[in-house]
């Protein structure tokens, strides 16, 4: 019975030999195997999400006054906060520069300032980005004279133009504010002249200063 295994074995092996020398022969190429596994795909590539918001400018004055400024993804809805407190939103332009005043002014006290900005595809996302800063609170004769030294204000007549705030921006110069808002930038005087007290030399703005410009007249 072994012996008739075995002879059939070795008959399969032969057969087998023979028929790939056949093949071999008629097409010059070796019998076909079976067609090897599919590769595994490649993990898809996600798309870089876009910068969190950031400041670059964070300026807060002794009565409490803040201008914050910084960069987010272009086109960005920016939401600054006190806290759990919005205190501000504006819009980043096509650069992702933002600047936000915010309307009431920081009580005395520390305030931690952050950053929330949407990001498509992620949704509302908090910036890791927080500044501290500390208003101190003044004293009752600070108080006094800040009172004091606000004038009067005046009743504008009806349909006059009003003065307007304007916030620096990176690489401006008072001559250059000055052709873009009067069409003249020798109008410079005019600026430096109605912001003495934030303005020391005419030469050195700085980002996130906050000018009054004067109206047309």
């Amino acid at each position: 019975m072994k012996r008739v295994i075995l002879s059939a074995a070795i008959c399969v092996a032969i057969v087998t030999i023979v028929a790939g020398s056949l093949w071999l022969r008629r097409t010059g190429e070796p019998p076909a195997t079976p067609a090897a596994a599919a590769a595994t795909p490649a993990p898809a590539v996600t798309a870089a999400l876009p910068p969190p918001a950031k400041f670059d400018v964070v300026r807060v004055n002794p009565q409490g006054l803040a201008v914050l400024a910084g960069r987010a993804a272009p086109n960005a809805e920016v939401t600054a906060f006190d806290g759990d407190t919005a205190i501000g939103r504006a819009k980043a332009d096509a650069r992702g520069e933002w600047v936000i005043v915010p309307a009431a002014v920081l009580p005395p006290g520390t305030h931690t300032l952050q950053l929330s900005a949407p990001i498509p595809g992620a949704g509302q996302a908090a910036s890791d980005d927080q500044v501290t800063v500390i208003v101190a609170a003044a004293t009752q004769a600070e108080a006094k004279l800040a009172a004091a030294a606000i004038p009067p204000r005046a009743v504008a007549p009806e349909n006059a133009e009003q003065d307007k705030s304007l916030v620096v921006r990176p690489g401006s110069n008072l001559w250059r504010i000055a052709r873009d808002s009067y069409g003249d930038g020798k109008r410079y005087t005019v600026i430096y002249s109605a912001n003495r007290d934030r303005i020391g030399d005419p030469d050195l703005i700085y980002p996130g200063q906050v000018f009054t410009l004067p109206a047309k007249n």
